[in-house]
């Protein structure tokens, strides 16, 4: 049962790399509704993962997933940020009252980027890395107007810097295991993608009910 779930997933995942228009506009609006605070950590780490591995076998073809994915945190991230600067703060009222931590994280970034108008794009990148503060971090960028270049540029290198880790965790898996088997350092490879993975979802977890305010 396992094994044909898994060739399905895998097949599921050839159709990516092989160019499949269907699977690939899939992809596309799951990556830019990931922008818009929909979780999709299952679906996105595996194709992380596929596309790691299948660059350690020497296939190219996943490197039009690398572009998806780009252009789809792009399109995301920037549908928020524009609608954020059009309409000042009304976007805010698009979330219900329990994420009213979106609108205190937002008055925190935006302050950071008033303030430091020179680091705009490393407190961009910061924000898009902190658990819980992506969306805030395009709302505050489109809200005060940060220049559209700097925005952007922040959110290619975050996301080229997120993306980049773990994929380079799955390449260097598969290139272990295509020279070695699975041994030893395989698994601490391996290990260490489910780990940050994990981690990562924890910490996003824990922020989540800390933060969430209390029913009166």
């Amino acid at each position: 049962m396992i094994e044909k779930y898994i060739a399905f997933i895998y097949q599921a995942l050839d159709t990516l790399s092989e160019g499949n228009p269907i699977s690939l506009a899939i992809l596309f609006s799951v990556l830019t509704l990931h922008e818009f605070g929909i979780p999709f950590p299952l679906v996105l780490q595996g194709v992380r993962f596929y596309i790691g591995y299948e660059i350690s076998q020497g296939s190219l073809e996943t490197l039009l997933l690398v572009l998806i994915f780009i252009i789809g945190r792009q399109c995301g991230a920037s549908i928020i940020y524009w609608v954020s600067r059009l309409s000042s703060n009304a976007i805010l009222d698009l979330y219900p009252k329990r994420f009213t931590r979106i609108r205190n994280e937002t008055e925190r970034i935006r302050e950071k980027l008033q303030s430091k108008r020179i680091f705009s794009i490393g407190t961009v990148i910061i924000g898009r890395f902190t658990p819980g503060l992506m969306i805030p971090t395009s709302i505050a960028a489109g809200s005060i107007k940060l220049n559209y270049y700097y925005f952007i540029f922040g959110v290619l290198a975050s996301s080229i810097l997120f993306d980049a880790t773990f994929i380079t965790l799955a390449a260097l898996f598969g290139r272990q295991v295509s020279r070695e088997g699975l041994n030893v350092i395989s698994w601490l490879i391996l290990s260490g993608f489910i780990g940050l993975t994990i981690i990562l979802w924890v910490i996003n977890g824990i922020l989540k009910r800390r933060k969430r305010p209390r029913e009166v």
